[in-house]
């Protein structure tokens, strides 16, 4: 597992992960452009929004994201994503 405190140092960390869980609203480098900047490297990770704005679906739609989590979510959601949205054995 890898953590970064805002967008610019996750997108200098992101290496071989097998899911990004994503804020969308990150210091530095928000979820949009930390998106947009991601793909736009051509790196293909299965992407996760985790945000507590009104309409979740809508944000992880905009960034071309994989799934979503409204917060607060319980725990039992956010392990239900990991085993849907992560990469099997390689």
């Amino acid at each position: 597992m890898t953590t970064a405190e805002n967008g610019a140092e996750a997108l200098a960390v992101v290496n071989g992960e097998e899911l990004i869980l994503l804020d969308m609203r990150m210091p530095v480098l928000d979820g949009w452009a930390f998106a947009k900047q991601l793909r736009a490297s051509g790196k293909r990770v299965p992407i996760v929004v985790m945000t507590a704005a009104e309409n979740a679906r809508r944000w992880a739609e905009e960034i071309g994201a994989d799934g979503y989590l409204a917060k607060p979510f319980e725990i039992d959601s956010l392990i239900a994503a990991v085993e849907r949205f992560a990469k099997g054995p390689r």
